[in-house]
């Protein structure tokens, strides 16, 4: 079990871990800044003790210092230090959602990082989620922006976080059972779940999720198409006021059972971003002949969860709670409720 993601001053972690050495090798001046911004704050990922994450960002404005060509926006959130130990849980990926997440709240113009050619592993990372090598700096060290204004590639992961909610989006409720939702889904936790149940493993850590149902409506959905998760009840409480509205995904591609032409091809496509156990999906694919796949993104949690009777009350939704469909004004009516952060969603 791990600690999972937590916020600590960078004067408690140990500069003597093993962690910062190669850190000190590219940054010769690195332990001379640990000492000094010692009480700035760092986003760490702990397992059995041992330092595996590391994140570092301030806000700047302005200007990126040292930019060749000039780089120039209003406001400017940088991830000075980034560091992974891989170890095959998608561990990166959790970090560049936080990192995402903190430049949204923190209402950046652009988002930035700074590195070496050699660091090729990370850069693919993050050039999947839409960071562009833009410039060198005085240490000739590449400088990779992303932009969190303008106009969108129309992609979910190069345009990640922001979702595209044009009128031409269809826009979804769809239900998860509460033993998966939260481990899908980390930054929905509920306030009276334990961040025990959360471990240092793919399908936590992915931005990418997987959904598999046999519910025939689902056959729907489309590429770009948009989800609200609603958890549904937990059994113990009337579903009015335990079953609630958490998160925004956006499809990647839905498929069905018979465009996987084997059990392997299936299990290849679930692995790394599905729940469920080698043997559950085997079960799953021989028990159906019919199923769906869906794959998603991970957008943005909820600050205010949303329950049921308030989507029955406020907001008009009534009818099968495992997959239905909204209007737009519904849509964007329990976004705004919701507390997501306006420029997530471009209209």
């Amino acid at each position: 079990m791990s600690d999972y993601l937590s916020f600590l001053k960078l004067k408690e972690l140990d500069i003597n871990d093993p962690f910062f050495d190669s850190l000190k090798a590219d940054y010769p001046k690195f332990e001379k800044w640990f000492s000094e911004k010692g009480d700035r704050t760092a986003l760490v990922q702990i397992n059995d003790g041992k330092l595996n994450g590391l994140l570092v960002y301030k806000m700047e404005s302005g200007s990126i210092d040292g930019a060749n060509p000039p780089i120039r926006a209003n406001k400017i959130f940088k991830i000075a230090t980034f560091k992974i130990n891989a170890h095959g849980t998608k561990l990166g990926e959790r970090f560049v959602k936080k990192s995402l997440d903190l430049a949204i709240i923190n209402n950046a113009d652009i988002c930035y990082l700074t590195a070496f050619p050699k660091q090729d592993t990370l850069l693919m990372l993050f050039q999947k989620y839409g960071f562009y090598d833009v410039a060198l700096n005085d240490r000739n060290e590449h400088i990779f922006v992303k932009n969190l204004r303008g106009y969108l590639a129309n992609d979910v992961y190069l345009d990640y976080p922001r979702i595209n909610a044009s009128s031409n989006t269809n826009k979804y409720l769809l239900g998860i059972y509460p033993q998966f939702h939260s481990k899908m889904f980390p930054d929905s936790i509920l306030h009276n779940e334990s961040v025990n149940i959360l471990d240092d493993v793919s399908y936590t850590n992915s931005i990418t999720k997987i959904y598999i149902c046999k519910m025939s409506q689902v056959g729907i959905v489309k590429p770009s198409d948009i989800f609200l998760i609603y958890r549904t009840g937990d059994g113990i409480r009337p579903a009015r006021y335990s079953a609630v509205v958490t998160s925004v995904c956006t499809v990647e591609a839905c498929k069905k059972k018979n465009e996987f032409p084997n059990f392997t091809t299936f299990y290849d496509y679930c692995r790394k971003h599905s729940i469920f156990s080698k043997n559950y999906l085997e079960k799953y694919y021989m028990d159906n002949n019919q199923f769906f796949v869906i794959k998603m993104v991970y957008n943005a949690a909820f600050s205010r969860r949303i329950i049921n009777g308030d989507l029955i009350d406020k907001f008009g939704i009534k009818g099968y709670w495992g997959f239905m469909k909204l209007t737009d004004s519904q849509f964007i009516n329990i976004i705004k409720a919701g507390g997501v952060f306006e420029n997530l969603i471009v209209h």
